[in-house]
């Protein structure tokens, strides 16, 4: 071989080993930052988790007492009442704004839980109506909600659903002035698999076609005033709230007319004439004279648990999950509301659920409701909750 040849194939082997030799090291780094990188997703989920724990906790209790405080007033004809009122509804204000910046950060990493089931919508309005009715009338708006038949059912997660509607309801509320909000859940097209639409329209300012480009993103609020609260982050959650359940949020505007904003999602497996029709009765009357355990060592218990009674249950109001196993056997209950924070909720309410008593679980963690679904119970809520929404809740229980 020519000295020149052989000396040409040296080197083009050098530059082949040379070459592998940079890709191997290419590969051991991109390694490293793929596990250094999940650590740090890991770290930061756990670090979030406990963030709303330790979050939630403490604004609770401040709801709860406030609650309490404020029924007392009413009952003795204080003058405080309305001033603890106000103070309720600044904290859940503030648990709010919490749970959106939790949220997106939970979806940026991938850890936020989505349930995909077959939603029953008219639970959900009831649900919704439950969670705005203190925004209705408060500047002077009216609201309506009507579900068209055939579009009752729908794939995605009850939960989300309804965290979806309540935020794009409050917006409408909010930019809305002595005018009209409204709720349609109908089919987006003729066909009897087309996807199910559920718009919230209102008559409010609108937004010009600058500002309907940038709704979706993060912070911002959908209109240039200042004194508006929120986070501006509700419909960038929304948004890809929608997207995890495999659908989509759109939005249409126009200045002096109004807004519309439609969650459009996949269609249900099972058919509306497989569901039961909801009862026509009154749900008092329904509820009347039902024994409920309600398992819970919040100062919200107490008001909860009197709420509940003048809807006409009778309320056993217990401190830990070992009462409630005695109680369960002795009262034969039909629906147990129990705190997921106490030690020996999930093995009581595989019990329960066993028992064929329905099971509502209330948490301070969403993350709570992949174990509470596994365990068969009918309901997750994540605390403060609003007692209207209890009640629709226990409506839901009953038709299920």
């Amino acid at each position: 071989m020519p000295d020149t040849l052989q000396g040409a194939n040296l080197l083009g082997s050098a530059g082949t080993d040379h070459r592998v030799r940079a890709l191997q090291e290419l590969v051991r780094v991109l390694k490293e930052n793929a596990t250094r990188s999940a650590e740090e997703s890991r770290a930061k989920s756990s670090y979030l988790a406990n963030m709303s724990h330790e979050l939630r906790t403490p604004i609770n209790a401040i709801i709860g007492y406030t609650e309490m405080l404020a029924e007392e007033a009413a009952e003795s004809g204080l003058s405080l009442e309305p001033d603890l009122r106000k103070v309720t509804a600044a904290g859940r204000q503030l648990v709010e704004l919490v749970n959106d910046i939790l949220d997106l950060s939970k979806i940026e990493i991938g850890q936020l839980p989505i349930v995909l089931e077959d939603v029953d919508l008219a639970q959900v309005v009831d649900e919704v109506r439950a969670a705005i009715a203190p925004m209705v009338s408060r500047n002077n708006n009216t609201f309506s909600a009507r579900i068209v038949p055939g579009a009752r059912l729908v794939r995605g997660d009850h939960m989300r659903i309804r965290q979806i509607l309540v935020n794009l309801l409050s917006n409408a509320f909010k930019f809305t002035q002595g005018g009209n909000v409204t709720l349609s859940i109908e089919r987006s097209g003729p066909m009897r698999d087309s996807w199910i639409a559920l718009r919230v329209r209102d008559t409010g300012q609108g937004m010009g076609p600058e500002e309907l480009k940038r709704v979706f993103d993060e912070y911002q609020q959908g209109s240039s005033r200042s004194d508006l609260p929120g986070t501006g982050l509700g419909l960038t959650i929304s948004r890809k709230l929608s997207e995890l359940m495999g659908g989509r949020l759109d939005a249409e505007s126009e200045i002096g007319v109004g807004s519309e904003f439609s969650l459009i999602l996949p269609p249900a497996q099972r058919r509306e004439a497989e569901v039961p029709a909801r009862s026509t009765i009154a749900l008092n009357e329904r509820l009347s004279g039902m024994c409920l355990l309600l398992v819970d060592s919040e100062p919200s218990g107490i008001t909860l648990a009197r709420y509940l009674e003048r809807a006409g249950l009778r309320v056993e109001l217990l401190a830990d999950v070992e009462s409630a196993r005695l109680a369960a056997q002795a009262k034969q209950p039909s629906i147990a509301i129990l705190d997921a924070e106490l030690p020996g909720t999930w093995g009581v309410a595989e019990e329960l659920v066993a028992r064929g008593v329905k099971v509502v679980v209330i948490s301070l963690r969403d993350e709570d409701v992949e174990p509470a679904l596994q365990r068969g119970v009918t309901a997750f809520l994540v605390r403060p909750v609003e007692r209207k929404l209890v009640l629709a809740t226990l409506e839901r229980c009953l038709d299920e």
